[in-house]
């Protein structure tokens, strides 16, 4: 049993399908941000993981990890103009009203389907 915030006990498979449930109702942007965040502290990690290894006199093992930073900054970069992206996607509709939201969402995932 699990306890909520609210002081609830709820079983693990309704915890997971809470979660599950949340994870559908991100936003665009919220899932950007999640990815951000996410490939950042990955990046973060392998740093210090490469920087262990290193003081551990593993150097070949850093090889490794060297590919692995390249990849994982390589796609926090792209996850940060996806969020740079859909922040001033969000911004042009505010400032020309709500009814161009669904255009410009469709215009995103349009850009997102090409890369």
């Amino acid at each position: 049993m699990i306890k909520t915030k609210s002081g609830e006990q709820i079983t693990i498979t309704e915890a997971y399908n809470r979660w599950k449930n949340a994870l559908t109702r991100l936003s665009p942007a919220q899932y950007a941000h999640a990815k951000v965040t996410a490939y950042f502290w990955g990046t973060i990690g392998l740093i210090i993981g490469m920087i262990i290894m290193l003081l551990k006199s593993t150097w070949y093992f850093t090889i490794f990890l060297l590919a692995m930073i390249y990849l994982q900054f390589t796609e926090f970069r792209k996850a940060k103009q996806d969020y740079r992206e859909i922040k001033r996607l969000q911004e042009m509709t505010v400032n020309q009203g709500s009814n161009h939201m669904d255009q410009a969402i469709a215009e995103f995932k349009k850009c997102e389907g090409e890369k």
